[in-house]
């Protein structure tokens, strides 16, 4: 049981951290895409 927890936490962080890159990659993009449009 204790070792199905584990895994699904280590699931959860590397999912978390998956988005946490695709919100920073879309933000970062944005910031590009304004400073071209100015």
């Amino acid at each position: 049981m204790g070792f199905q927890n584990e895994n699904k936490l280590e699931l959860g962080a590397s999912v978390k951290a998956t988005i946490n890159d695709k919100v920073v990659e879309a933000k970062v993009i944005n910031i590009g895409f304004n400073r071209v449009t100015l």
